[in-house]
């Protein structure tokens, strides 16, 4: 069973309170089914990026998967920004978590696959 989008964001952000991680939900998307997207912010210009990868959300056993869209190094965060907001334009129904988090911490809840390992 998937948990609903609006469940897993609203865990996300309790986790980040949790953890003293300036985090805020910067686009509201599908309650039920919109994809998730948690933008980094490395506090210095750059940031990571994680969203859904191609194909299956979850492993078998129901585990979240998640992607590095910048690949293994920190990006621009005016280009992370740019990539989201063309997200957004093709697919309005995303969720946007964004995190001010200088060690990159991202606490996400799966694995994490570069783009490169696709």
């Amino acid at each position: 069973m998937r948990l609903k989008a609006e469940l897993r964001v609203n865990a996300h952000l309790r986790r980040c309170t949790l953890e003293n991680i300036p985090a805020v939900l910067s686009r509201r998307g599908h309650a039920s089914a919109g994809s998730i997207f948690v933008l980094v912010d490395l506090c210095d210009g750059r940031g990571m990026l994680y969203g859904p990868p191609p194909g299956p959300v979850s492993d078998e056993d129901g585990v979240t998967r998640w992607q590095s869209l910048n690949g293994p190094e920190p990006g621009d965060m005016a280009q992370l920004r740019d990539m989201l907001k063309r997200q957004a334009a093709f697919d309005p129904d995303i969720w946007i978590i964004e995190m001010d988090e200088r060690t990159g911490r991202h606490l996400l809840d799966g694995p994490v696959i570069d783009a490169d390992q696709l």
